[in-house]
């Protein structure tokens, strides 16, 4: 699938991706260490932004690692097969949700805050 390389100003949108995701993988390895993959259909194609999560002593912390432009739509299988595009990626153990920042097609909906996804998705890890 086609890439676009990100501007500037996409860097911006990460808050409305961690907030309303598509879809979003959790229990993806990489290192050892676990990672967070989101995906939000934006304009004619689809962010994907990766978090890593760092476990310190007395509590876990995310770091914002990767972002990527899709040309045109990502399906929840094309989501999962570019995630382990590199054999040091383990996705044994990854589930895929949808909409786990609230209802990005209900506009009345009140979506979820960026610590609140992250943090149902940190649970479930």
């Amino acid at each position: 699938m086609p890439r676009e390389a990100p501007v500037r100003g996409d860097f911006d949108t990460i808050p409305e991706i961690v907030k309303a995701p598509d879809f979003a993988i959790i229990g993806v390895k990489r290192d050892g260490k676990s990672v967070l993959v989101y995906a939000k259909k934006m304009g004619n194609g689809t962010v994907l932004y990766f978090e890593e999560v760092l476990q310190g002593r007395k509590n876990r912390t995310l770091r914002g690692k990767t972002l990527y432009k899709m040309k045109g739509d990502v399906s929840e299988k094309k989501l999962l097969a570019i995630v382990t595009l590199n054999r040091k990626t383990d996705a044994s153990k990854a589930k895929i949700v949808s909409e786990v920042g609230g209802h990005p097609h209900d506009k009345d909906a009140k979506p979820h805050s960026t610590a609140a996804t992250s943090a149902k998705l940190l649970a479930d890890i």
